[in-house]
């Protein structure tokens, strides 16, 4: 299952949206976002990667893409890859070994669904 990680101060404060050191006023605002924006955001990009595997590149793409359709919540690109990263580091994404070519050239690895994953993905 996924789920947010988030501490309470008086307000839930997702721990990846404020850092320790930040200024009190992005704390702030950490505190008023959903707390729930992470998870779903990782739901949304598993129902991308059950299509079909995808590099990060295009996973924002296509998430920025099927956003406002889809009812998925606005997020800034990178917190598409940090939740991919999120994803891999639980073990519900990996690698393919596929690499391709980002639009600046560099290489990207496709990532997919691990297998027998999906039902604690839901």
């Amino acid at each position: 299952m996924i789920t947010d990680d988030t501490t309470t101060e008086g307000a839930a404060v997702n721990k990846h949206l404020a850092h320790h050191g930040d200024p009190q006023s992005s704390k702030d605002a950490a505190a008023a976002l959903d707390p729930n924006v992470n998870a779903r955001v990782k739901r949304a990009l598993l129902e991308l990667l059950r299509e079909q595997s995808s590099a990060p590149f295009e996973v924002q793409s296509l998430y920025q893409l099927l956003r406002d359709t889809k009812g998925w919540p606005k997020v800034q690109p990178h917190s598409v890859n940090r939740r991919l990263s999120d994803l891999k580091n639980a073990g519900l994404v990996r690698g393919t070994g596929e690499f391709v070519r980002t639009p600046d050239g560099a290489k990207a690895e496709r990532l997919e669904i691990v297998p027998g994953t999906e039902e604690a993905a839901a």
